[in-house]
């Protein structure tokens, strides 16, 4: 008479318990390691790794929705996969045998952006709080941006809401000096930045639609508007120093102009004006070192709320 099993019931989720699961995972693994069954083979910069498509699709949307829907690149055994370092790769095709993954600082950035590829949500939840968890205000500004290229926006709300209450902390690391200006200028008019650096000198006090630009180490913020209207006022601040200060102001008060730096100067243009509301074409130059301004040709077409880059010595 055969014996019969009985297996164990979780009284509280009804799941069987009788070490089955694991028992074939360990199973797929050895046949994997020894090349037994394997059915497909991953290949990622010239490394081969042979593995079961059953298993893949099971731990990987990604690769479910390769062998499910007749992806071409399903129908030889070999698969490339660019854009992915191997050892990442490895390290993913091991946790779909064996449910565990070893994350470290040299290999999570690689790892989210991998899972995410591969949309694998257990080892990308992992990559998230790892990353929560090594979180400081001379990295948070970096990983914003990892946040965004990964698609993990409960991690790129975490982030942001540190650099902000952390903001005089994190302008004073080597990741704020390497901002591009569409990312700063962003940053700097969020309303809490200003709510949350009024405990250090770097309060740049409540304005908006202000044209923000960065040059020799220091972040100018022109013109914008408070509740009494278009501002004149250019508020300055030294990264190194840790200080804050006045430079002559705009020409004319305005808000919605835009800004941009090229050897020390910079040009401003555009703009609303405080007493009509008339949209402008001017054009001005300050230069940083003299503190003086200029007046450039006007533009042919009056614009606000636009912006402007310097390229090759012309000025878009």
């Amino acid at each position: 008479m055969a014996a019969q099993v009985k297996p164990s019931v979780s009284p509280k989720t009804g799941e069987v318990d009788d070490g089955s699961l694991i028992g074939v995972l360990k199973a797929y693994d050895n046949m994997r390691k020894k090349n037994l069954l394997c059915d497909v083979v991953l290949e990622v910069q010239g490394r081969l790794f042979p593995a079961h498509r059953l298993a893949l699709a099971a731990g990987s949307h990604f690769f479910f929705l390769m062998f499910t829907t007749g992806m071409k690149e399903a129908t030889p055994g070999q698969v490339e996969l660019k854009e992915v370092e191997p050892d990442i790769v490895e390290q993913l095709i091991d946790y779909i045998y064996t449910q565990r993954i070893s994350l470290n600082e040299r290999n999570v950035q690689s790892m989210i952006l991998a899972a995410d590829r591969f949309l694998m949500d257990p080892v990308k939840r992992a990559c998230e709080k790892f990353l929560k968890e090594k979180l400081n205000a001379s990295n948070c500004l970096g990983l914003s941006i990892l946040a965004e290229l990964s698609n993990s926006p409960e991690l790129a709300a975490f982030t942001e809401k540190y650099v902000l209450r952390c903001f005089s902390q994190v302008i004073k690391s080597n990741e704020f000096l390497e901002l591009d200006v569409t990312r700063l200028t962003s940053l700097l008019r969020k309303d809490e930045v200003d709510s949350s650096c009024t405990r250090s000198s770097c309060s740049f006090g409540g304005r908006q639609n202000a044209a923000v630009v960065y040059c020799d180490g220091v972040v100018y913020i022109l013109g914008g508007s408070s509740l009494a209207g278009p501002m004149k006022s250019i508020s300055c601040y030294s990264i190194q120093q840790d200080y804050r200060f006045l430079k002559p102001g705009l020409p004319t008060p305005c808000d919605s102009l835009a800004a941009c730096v090229t050897h020390g100067n910079i040009y401003v243009s555009g703009g609303v004006t405080k007493e009509d509301g008339r949209i402008l074409h001017h054009l001005h130059c300050f230069n940083t070192k003299t503190n003086s301004w200029q007046t450039q040709p006007n533009m042919l077409t009056a614009r606000c709320c636009h912006g402007s880059v310097e390229l090759n010595g012309l000025v878009y």
